[in-house]
């Protein structure tokens, strides 16, 4: 796993402005159940409010996150990163883990805002390698929009 973490920071490096040197350190990928996702997506607090469909849907749509204080990727277990697709979806990850190490978390307004580079790398990632983003441009802009408060 450290040699595929490192080609793909590599990869991030070079077709990003980011430059991270991955000698100062790599996240911990463990594979868990969509449940187990899920529950640390929200911290292990599920909100009252999203009903049993909501939740299927989230647990559905949920392949990876990236937990910061842990500096861990949650990959859903039934990810490949074999495959290009599982790749991808480390790549995005990835992206979080080195935007948190170079402080790039503590320039934007909010943490949600970080989504729009994640997004847009994986998807230079996946259409290099010929796979089509199963994420539109709606979805980017909502995944990254911070709240009007």
């Amino acid at each position: 796993m450290k040699a595929l973490l490192v080609s793909l920071i590599l990869w991030i490096n070079q077709n990003s402005a980011f430059d991270y040197d991955p000698t100062a350190g790599l996240p911990r990928v463990v594979k868990v159940s969509p449940d187990a996702l899920v529950s640390t997506l929200f911290n292990d607090n599920i909100p009252k409010h999203l009903s049993a469909k909501d939740l299927n849907k989230v647990k559905a749509d949920v392949v990876a996150i990236y937990h910061s204080d842990r500096k861990i990727v949650y990959l859903r277990n039934n990810v490949d990163t074999k495959s290009e697709y599982g790749k991808s979806a480390l790549v995005h990850e990835l992206v979080h883990f080195i935007q948190y190490q170079t402080g790039e978390n503590e320039r934007v307004r909010c943490t949600a805002a970080l989504e729009q580079d994640a997004y847009d790398i994986q998807r230079v990632y996946m259409k290099q390698r010929g796979l089509e983003p199963e994420f539109d441009e709606f979805t980017v802009i909502m995944r990254s929009m911070c709240s009007f408060d």
